[in-house]
């Protein structure tokens, strides 16, 4: 049985958007009912050459509920740009951190969000990809 080319990068497609559609619903909304919600402050912005443009990935600072004092940077939060001035030093912006290991947070905004499901799915979208690729070609 051969699937043509339309077809199965179709399921791949499909089968892609149900794997984040699942790790939100379970994993992303999980982190989001256990964090707490925290006001920081942007104290840098760094800027890194891409492949195509700039990266501008900005560090921030925060407290926990305990009063300890983060200052992280926020590139796999959801705060990184490739639009220069987005995220300026002294900007305030709402995050939301893991109780437990404050070191883990995300912005607060339906970007972080989509950037927490991609980081925490990625190695399974990438079998979903390699075995549908696979089976396009060989199979």
């Amino acid at each position: 049985m051969h699937i043509d080319f339309l077809t199965g990068s179709s399921l791949i497609l499909v089968s892609a958007f149900l794997v984040e559609l699942l790790f939100y619903l379970f994993v992303t909304r999980k982190f989001i009912a256990n964090s707490v919600k925290a006001k920081a402050k942007i104290v840098s912005v760094q800027q890194t050459q891409g492949l195509r443009t700039a990266v501008y990935t900005p560090t921030i600072t925060f407290s926990d509920l305990a009063g300890n004092i983060y200052t992280e940077p926020a590139a796999m939060a959801g705060a990184s740009s490739t639009i220069r001035g987005v995220s300026q030093e002294g900007d305030e912006i709402n995050i939301l951190y893991n109780k437990d290991n404050p070191k883990i947070f995300i912005m607060d905004s339906w970007h972080g969000k989509i950037v927490f499901t991609m980081m925490r799915s990625g190695i399974v979208l990438l079998l979903i990809l390699v075995i549908g690729i696979i089976a396009l070609f060989f199979i």
